[in-house]
């Protein structure tokens, strides 16, 4: 038998979000190198026992060094990662399914916003308009296919 489901006090509505978490990409081939130096950067993807001032010039140096070769590699896909549109085109997706419709017991449609762990940036951008918005409730959804430290890990600590 399930447990019966608290009703919320009444009062002004609660403000439901929704955050996709995903990895992010370089969107252009000037990106690369700033996108390459967030991931090696990341205590979470290179785990050694330095100081954060360290670990910052070992990924400067690492991404300058790969940046041409990481760059060729985007040049032959485009140019740049197809992840941030793709994410922007499931977000989209996902409000189109959801217009005008509140989650039970809000008294508001849920808002969906977008983080991209290792695009510089753009999780504090994030959460800088998630707070702006009021959000009550948040639900962080990562689009990785399985959890690490790296990934799922490093996205949903960011994003707090």
């Amino acid at each position: 038998m399930s447990e019966p489901v608290a009703e919320r006090p009444a009062g002004p509505a609660r403000v439901p979000a929704l955050v996709l978490l995903n990895f992010g990409g370089p969107r252009t081939l000037a990106e690369v190198r700033p996108f390459l130096f967030e991931i090696l950067r990341d205590p979470n993807t290179i785990q050694l026992p330095l100081p954060e001032w360290a670990q910052d010039v070992l990924a400067a140096r690492v991404a300058a060094r790969r940046g041409a070769l990481v760059e060729g590699q985007y040049g032959l896909i485009g140019g740049g990662s197809p992840i941030v549109a793709s994410t922007a085109r499931i977000a989209a997706a996902l409000g189109a399914a959801l217009p005008g419709s509140a989650a039970p017991g809000m008294g508001s449609p849920a808002r969906i916003f977008v983080a991209h762990r290792y695009l510089a940036g753009w999780c504090a951008r994030v959460a800088g308009e998630i707070v702006a918005a009021g959000v009550d409730d948040l639900l962080a959804l990562p689009l990785y296919p399985h959890y690490s430290y790296a990934t799922t890990g490093s996205a949903l600590q960011q994003l707090a």
